[in-house]
């Protein structure tokens, strides 16, 4: 899985943090605040277009925009818990299989470390205490979260 949107912004936030000599700096710090928002939207946006994606094999048009439309509004700091209660909603079996495979694991701690660490700082609730090279290690283990969540829906790669 690639979220082509986070990528470059990591890649464009590596640069600058090299070229700049930024890293353990305040201005790290703010990129990777930054990052976490953009990696979090594109996590969000993929778990629907997945979503979509499944509810599209029924060709109703009507049900793939109230399956988006709702998922969209419904679902918000989606979390592998989430995910899986998605998964739920097609066939408890789906949901089981997913977390048996998440849970625990690396992957997982990763994914919801970087969900949380998005809300916590947009809600003001915490600071931030990830460092790019931190994160940029969770966004890699996490990308294994949403194939799952691919393979699972039986999405073609």
């Amino acid at each position: 899985m690639t979220l082509v949107s986070a990528d470059e912004a990591i890649e464009l936030t590596y640069k600058h943090l090299k070229e700049t000599d930024s890293f353990g700096t305040e201005i790290e710090a703010f990129l990777v605040r930054y990052l976490l928002v953009v990696i979090c939207a594109e996590i969000e946006k993929s778990v629907l277009n997945m979503i979509v994606e499944r509810v599209k094999r029924v060709d109703d048009m009507q049900l793939v925009s109230y399956v988006d439309i709702t998922v969209g509004r419904q679902f918000r700091r989606i979390r592998t818990s989430e995910m899986g209660r998605l998964l739920g909603y097609f066939d408890k079996n789906l949901r089981t299989k997913f977390m048996l495979k998440i849970n625990d694991s690396e992957e997982q701690v990763s994914f919801n470390n970087i969900v949380d660490n998005r809300h916590n700082m947009a809600h003001g609730k915490a600071t931030v205490q990830m460092t790019f090279t931190e994160l940029r290690g969770h966004y890699s283990k996490c990308l294994n979260i949403l194939d799952e969540f691919r393979d699972i829906l039986e999405l073609d790669s």
